[in-house]
């Protein structure tokens, strides 16, 4: 556990395979979230993977002056799985984070959360693929429920920092 005001969680997430929706232009999570719930839904996903995670993250960020950014969204699969255009699978290979749970829409958080494992004594940032967002993903929680209409839709998030320990001398 990280020394922070905030609540900060050390969790590993294991290499997988997912299936990648990712837009760039005019409301990009609506559309990339659009084309994953549409692919969930056709492949029955909660049905074959009932452990499926779904992850997110700006691809490119936003940036001063630019006027359309990216987003991708991550969706846990079956290695076997055939994907459809313009879906892509990827290999993730997982790694050491840092995570932090907030309601959804509560984005502002991440400021205070990068200061905080900046300030870390133990960890540090280790920025790493996917490029987006330098590693950092939000991973939108209950996905089983909400894509099998159970709850009415996410309400909660993890904000996850990738990080790797300092080196002590």
């Amino acid at each position: 556990k990280i020394e922070s005001k905030m609540d900060i969680r050390i969790v590993y997430l294991p290499p997988v395979t997912v299936v990648s929706s990712h837009y760039i232009g005019e409301n990009p999570e609506d559309v990339s979230g659009d084309r994953l719930a549409d692919f969930i839904k056709e492949m029955n996903l909660p049905s074959i993977k009932p452990d499926f995670r779904v992850y997110g993250f700006n691809n490119p960020s936003p940036q001063e002056g630019q006027e359309h950014y990216g987003y991708e969204f991550w969706a846990t699969i079956p290695k076997d799985v055939t994907i459809p255009t313009p879906l892509e699978k990827k290999e993730f290979s997982g790694g050491l984070y840092a995570a932090h749970c907030i309601k959804m829409g509560d984005f502002h958080e991440w400021g205070m959360f990068f200061e905080q494992i900046k300030n870390s004594n133990e960890y540090e940032i280790d920025w790493r693929e996917p490029n987006g967002m330098g590693g950092s993903l939000e991973e939108h929680i209950n996905a089983f429920s909400v894509y099998t209409g159970a709850v009415p839709g996410f309400t909660q998030l993890d904000l996850l920092i990738p990080i790797k320990r300092k080196i002590q001398d």
